[in-house]
């Protein structure tokens, strides 16, 4: 797991977007954007050992596994940040809701692939006629009706949401 740096890591997202759909190419430090993110950039990481799923970079609260972190309630999903090449590399930001810290963990999407058993269309439907769009939008968390390979993940969004709050009111 690994926690990025916020607004360099919604620049490169931007680019791919920006690559795909319009062919424009930006470039960071001689390299095409995108492949600063799909190399995994490790701007501030966050697990320094193999006994931890995650720590908080801010107050340094460690959860020792993925069921621990899904069942603490001070985490707040709140944003996903697709990743249009490689789903699993999508990040799936979280807010740790705590007095004196309110940093923002991203974790990549691939983490929690299992708890979806849904199905997984190979087909993206982007920007086409009938896609609604909520993969552009970082804190738009709905569920997609259409058959898009993307979809997959924002039922997994609709799952963790689920999990996290159990019982809505």
């Amino acid at each position: 797991m690994q926690v990025l740096e916020g607004g360099l890591l919604h620049f490169i997202g931007y680019c791919s977007v920006l690559s795909m759909y319009y062919g424009i190419r930006l470039y960071l430090n001689g390299q095409m954007a995108t492949e600063h993110l799909n190399r995994g950039l490790h701007l501030m990481p966050v697990k320094h050992d193999d006994d931890i799923f995650v720590r908080c970079p801010m107050c340094k609260t460690e959860w020792i596994d993925r069921d621990t972190f899904l069942r603490d309630t001070t985490l707040e999903i709140n944003g996903y940040q697709v990743d249009f090449e490689n789903l699993g590399m999508g990040l799936l930001y979280f807010t740790h809701q705590v007095d004196n810290c309110f940093s923002t963990l991203s974790i990549r999407a691939k983490e929690f692939f299992d708890l979806n058993p849904g199905k997984r269309y190979s087909e993206r439907k982007t920007l086409q006629k009938d896609c609604p769009t909520y993969c552009l939008f970082k804190d738009n968390l709905e569920r997609c009706k259409v058959q898009c390979e993307c979809a997959f993940v924002r039922d997994l969004l609709h799952i963790l949401q689920k999990m996290k709050h159990p019982n809505p009111r």
